[in-house]
């Protein structure tokens, strides 16, 4: 009980270091609320609004990584800012990890789905166009954010499902795109216990696996340097994506290394690529409603 009481003081802590793009914004300070609540545990999502209120303004969820046991939604807070700042309810997303007792990937992705429903629900509040959500996420939050748009199921039980948890656009970078072997994430060796538990069900969850005609829009960012999340997984996925018809962008930064996004964690030029990269595309799709139903 302790432990995810921490958790839960920690978790929109904002990491200390930012990069020149993320750094001229206007201090917003987030409204945190509760989405749900497993057992003791109350989930959180920061919401970053902008100052000028506006009726169906175009929404983004950023989902951290950190290999489905780590990281909090405060890797995201300057990227919260920086959308707001332009016009985005920009949000970031606290889900259960799997460093926690019981907790496997298939929480992570019923909470991250929980996340987009409770947004939908909300939307008329929160000043959202419940058809213009974008998921974004990085490495094992990639992964998550495309669980939101490529595959049905893996709800939490018992909640409205006559409400779509599905994203309208999806932005992954680095993602874990791939959780099956010999070629995929090794969800035995590298998430311990947890990941021991589900391997042998790993297709259900592998974003490659399931994709169809009909998925939304969809950027991928991936460095070149990248030896935790090859690049070549997010190659075989555009590919599959364009070979069902979907619309797919990619781009690849020369000499980037993991978590390229992450202010701190890499140099300023990739960060802002990858987030000017992102604005450019959600710019692209600024009115247009992605469909939430295959």
């Amino acid at each position: 009980m302790q432990k995810i009481k921490l958790i839960a003081l920690l978790v929109l802590a904002p990491i200390s270091l930012r990069a020149g793009i993320l750094d001229d914004v206007p201090d917003i300070s987030p409204q945190v609320v509760t989405y749900k609540t497993v057992g003791a545990q109350e989930l959180k999502l920061a919401i970053y609004s902008p100052s000028e209120k506006a009726a169906s303004r175009p929404a983004i969820l950023f989902v951290h990584g950190g290999g489905w046991g780590a990281g909090n939604p405060g890797q995201f807070a300057a990227h919260g800012r920086y959308f707001a700042a332009r016009g985005y309810v920009a949000m970031s997303v606290q889900y259960r990890l799997t460093s926690q007792p019981d907790v496997t990937v298939f929480q992570c992705i019923a909470d991250v789905k929980s996340c987009v429903r409770w947004i939908r629900q909300q939307a008329g509040d929160l000043g959202i166009d419940p058809q213009r959500i974008a998921v974004a996420g990085d490495s094992a939050g990639g992964h998550l954010a495309a669980c939101t748009g490529l595959i049905e199921g893996l709800e939490e039980p018992g909640e409205d499902t006559t409400v779509s948890s599905r994203a309208n656009l999806l932005v992954l970078y680095n993602p874990v795109i791939d959780t099956t072997l010999p070629d995929g994430w090794d969800l035995a060796r590298l998430s311990g216990k947890p990941g021991q538990a589900v391997a042998s069900r790993a297709k259900e969850f592998s974003p490659v696996d399931h994709v169809v005609a009909g998925a939304p829009p969809t950027l991928v960012i991936h460095g070149t340097a990248d030896t935790v999340t090859p690049i070549e997984w997010s190659e075989r996925f555009v590919a599959a994506m364009k070979a069902a018809g979907n619309e797919v962008e990619f781009l690849k930064l020369d000499g980037a290394k993991h978590a390229f996004v992450l202010p701190g964690w890499s140099a300023e030029n990739f960060v802002r690529q990858a987030v000017e990269k992102t604005r450019e595309f959600l710019e692209n799709h600024r009115d247009s409603r992605g469909r939430i139903n295959r």
